[in-house]
């Protein structure tokens, strides 16, 4: 069997593709809210509609196996992110109809999120495997920057410009990352398009689903490892620390972004050193160590810089080391390839939802110091967990002989 083709521009520029997405997710996480406050929703409607319109960072892996049938990966990838702009572009031009709005957000961020796994299962079979750690990295810098930008740039468009048009200049902006995508191959996939190929690929998957490798991926990517849920509910926390509502803004903005960058980048540099897993988990308990400390910290604003930039630190850490797990996973001329990138970041994603209603519910019992107590002490004891499991799962490995992956070493 010939070699995948090897991409002919720069790993870090095939990785800030993904600020396609971070662009959109960050339209769906504060513009979107902005927006519907800017028309009188209440909070309780604007707090229901935001969690739809992102639900299908959790589901919509569920579709993800088509993305590796009938046409190439690189078609799919583009394909669904020009759907995501139109379903959230007649999103914007629906704002005031919200039985409409909220579907129309739903399949679009629904699209983005199949648009990146496509993306993902074709650019990770043009790297080396010791590359995909960095593309890893460096596709969550795209992410953290993409939605940056978006934050910052999405208002003003749209409040400086007649509202029509600064829709379709902010959803082409979101576009514009993806232009490498021209002077990148696109292996033509062997799956044709055919009712027996197609219950062929469901066996496939459900073989996939049985793969020991996947399975224990699944399991530290589920548990609460290295969630840092708290990245999503610091925010509306300020008064808590006395910080006002410009330090929060500020802070939030490009001190956030700034920590992710830093995050992501120092990743790819351990991954030489420590094995993808073991690093995964020991970002975990460092974090979780970080995240009790503050309870020792008084409740000052200059704190409160601190847990937001070191718990989104750790946060796009950790996600850098996740999408390395994943890349790492795929091997050469995977069939499945897009599939097991939905499938593997479903799963990450799961426990920063959980986690956030449980930090919540601690919030309600204890305040602050609740919440802290809740994030820090289930991650460390998650980590514990899977550190012996990890243990049990190598001395198994030993016994049944040499593995034919080092994706979860």
């Amino acid at each position: 069997m010939a070699p995948p083709p090897r991409a002919p521009i720069p790993v870090p520029i095939m990785g800030l593709t993904g600020a396609s997405f971070g662009m959109i997710g960050g339209i769906m996480a504060v513009t979107v809210p902005q927006l519907l406050a800017s028309v009188g929703a209440p909070e309780s409607r604007i707090a229901e509609v935001t969690a739809f319109a992102m639900s299908p960072g959790m589901c919509a892996f569920l579709l993800s196996p088509v993305l590796d049938l009938w046409i190439r990966r690189r078609t799919w990838a583009v394909l669904l992110a020009l759907a995501s702009t139109l379903f959230t572009g007649a999103a914007f031009l629906s704002l005031r109809n919200i039985p409409l709005f909220a579907p129309l957000l739903f399949a679009g961020f629904a699209s983005i999120v199949l648009s990146s796994a496509a993306a993902g299962g074709w650019l990770g079979g043009l790297v080396s495997d010791h590359d995909r750690s960095r593309l890893g990295a460096w596709n969550t810098v795209g992410n953290i920057g993409g939605g940056g930008v978006a934050m910052v740039i999405a208002i003003p468009l749209l409040r400086s410009l007649p509202f029509e048009l600064g829709v379709v200049v902010l959803l082409g902006l979101t576009l514009a990352p993806l232009i490498p995508f021209l002077w990148l191959p696109a292996p033509t996939s062997d799956a044709k398009l055919s009712h027996e190929r197609f219950l062929a690929l469901i066996l496939d998957v459900c073989a996939l689903l049985r793969r020991p490798a996947i399975l224990r991926l699944l399991i530290v990517f589920l548990a609460p490892a290295a969630a840092f849920a708290l990245t999503n509910t610091l925010g509306g926390l300020g008064g808590q620390f006395h910080a006002s509502e410009r330090f929060v803004g500020m802070v939030g903005g490009l001190g956030v972004v700034a920590a992710g960058v830093l995050g992501s980048l120092v990743v790819p540099p351990l991954l030489d050193r420590v094995a993808p897993v073991r690093l995964y988990l020991l970002i975990g308990v460092v974090g979780a160590i970080f995240t009790a400390s503050l309870l020792l910290l008084p409740r000052t604003p200059a704190v409160f810089g601190l847990a937001m930039l070191g718990e989104n630190a750790f946060q796009s850490a950790a996600f850098a080391t996740g999408l390395s797990i994943t890349y790492r996973s795929l091997g050469e001329d995977n069939p499945l390839a897009a599939t097991q990138v939905a499938l593997l970041l479903a799963a990450a994603n799961a426990p920063i939802v959980y986690m956030q209603m449980i930090d919540g519910r601690a919030f309600g019992f204890g305040g602050l110091g609740g919440s802290l107590r809740a994030d820090a002490g289930i991650s460390l004891l998650a980590c514990v967990a899977l550190f012996v499991a990890l243990g049990l799962w190598r001395s198994g490995a030993a016994e049944a002989g040499p593995p034919r992956s080092t994706a979860t070493g």
